[in-house]
């Protein structure tokens, strides 16, 4: 058995027909971890900061203190280093803004990780029906809409279909 920083764990073992089976048990769903298992703790902050001391990051992120170390937990405990970073606004009455720096190939992973989390949020609220599976980012062209799906340009900065403000 392998077990995740979040709860969930792997098992595996032989199935009927000599195949090896392996399984995921989500956290939460009644199942036990065994004395010996290997628990995988994720990345800790100091750890993450000497990756990202020695290479280019970029801001992947941006919101209020609690949302940024939210998020750079999510990311570490996937073993994604990142860090929460104060952004200077040279507004008047500007409020305080952070944001989560991570290495740029590591931009996509933590895309799929605010999908994820998203869905899960929508999924608790019950309030629509929400696909299993996070939508694909394709390599060229549009990203698709997080609201309405539609892979289209953006109009004045928001989804030519359903509106969504973006940019």
């Amino acid at each position: 058995m392998l077990v995740l920083g979040d709860g969930a764990f792997w098992t595996w073992g032989s199935t009927t027909d000599g195949q090896l089976g392996v399984e995921l048990q989500p956290a939460g769903t009644g199942g036990r971890r065994r004395p010996g298992a290997l628990h995988l703790r994720g990345m800790t902050p100091d750890e993450a900061e000497k990756v990202l001391a020695d290479t280019d990051v970029v801001p992947c992120f941006e919101a209020p203190l609690a949302d940024a170390r939210a998020l750079v937990e999510a990311c570490l405990s996937a073993n994604v280093p990142a860090q929460v970073h104060r952004e200077a606004c040279s507004k008047p009455n500007c409020s305080p803004k952070f944001q989560v720096l991570v290495r740029r190939e590591d931009a996509p992973q933590v895309a799929g990780l605010l999908q994820r989390r998203w869905l899960d949020s929508v999924r608790r609220e019950g309030l629509v029906d929400v696909p299993e599976t996070p939508l694909a980012v394709p390599e060229e062209g549009e990203p698709p809409c997080p609201a309405c799906g539609t892979a289209a340009p953006l109009v004045s900065g928001a989804c030519s279909d359903c509106g969504l403000q973006l940019e």
